[in-house]
């Protein structure tokens, strides 16, 4: 699997994603984990691209790790999600300008 598409995961009681460690992904779509339960996730270091909404509403999460791969993430991708601390990696070439939108206004988000 290369990419994870659209609506691929979305609106379900899925709680956890574990990618494996020789994972070839390399995108997560438009709204592809939004309005999960999902706590935390680690996403592999062959993703480069995290499209729209990809966690949107994803209230659960309060943690995510993205690997130094990844140069583009795009607009609303945290938003209304319930992450406290994100780390943004060094190679990050796009960062749209509503990713954080309201994870900002109701906490304290702390960028690493």
């Amino acid at each position: 699997i290369t990419n994870i598409f659209c609506f691929s995961c979305s609106f379900t009681d899925l709680k956890s994603v574990k990618f494996d460690e020789n994972s070839h992904l390399q995108s997560l779509g438009f709204l592809s984990f939004s309005k999960t339960l999902i706590e935390r996730v680690s996403i592999p270091s062959t993703v480069k691209i995290i499209e729209e909404k990809a966690f949107y509403l994803c209230k659960s999460l309060t943690e995510i790790i993205l690997p130094n791969s990844i140069e583009v993430i795009k607009d609303s991708t945290f938003e209304y999600s319930g992450l406290k601390k994100i780390k943004l990696p060094p190679l990050l070439k796009t960062v749209q300008n509503t990713l954080f939108q309201t994870a900002l206004l109701w906490r304290k988000l702390n960028l690493m």
